[in-house]
């Protein structure tokens, strides 16, 4: 099954935006990373170079070079993981998916056969 990008994520998807930054925060640190100067977030589209969901976990936050600074922080194509679950959880009713149909998480990786993810 495939994820595309952030901005595919509907409601039902906070459970697994929760998971991916608990996940994160637990190998950074398991790692020995500075867990109380961290950032967690997306690449928004047309901003993203893969075009499949996954957390960036940036620490020490602080120390990032010029570059880093510039293409991970908070703006239009960086959305922290903290946000994006503020706008999934204020989506009005009528855009949250109903029981019956599919959310991203559930809809078939449909690549040509033959073809590897």
């Amino acid at each position: 099954m495939h994820v595309g990008n952030p901005s595919t994520l509907t409601y039902n998807d906070i459970p697994l935006v929760e998971s991916l930054a608990e996940v994160g925060k637990k190998v950074l640190q398991e790692q020995g990373g500075n867990m109380e100067d961290v950032r967690l977030g997306f690449h928004w589209p047309p901003f993203n170079s893969i075009d499949h969901l996954h957390l960036h976990v940036l620490s020490p936050n602080s120390q990032m070079g010029f570059l880093s600074r510039l293409l991970h922080r908070p703006a239009f194509w960086f959305m922290t993981a903290d946000k994006l679950l503020e706008r999934l959880q204020a989506m009005p009713a009528e855009q949250q998916p109903s029981a019956s149909s599919p959310t991203p998480q559930q809809q078939p990786d449909t690549k040509p056969e033959g073809e590897q993810s």
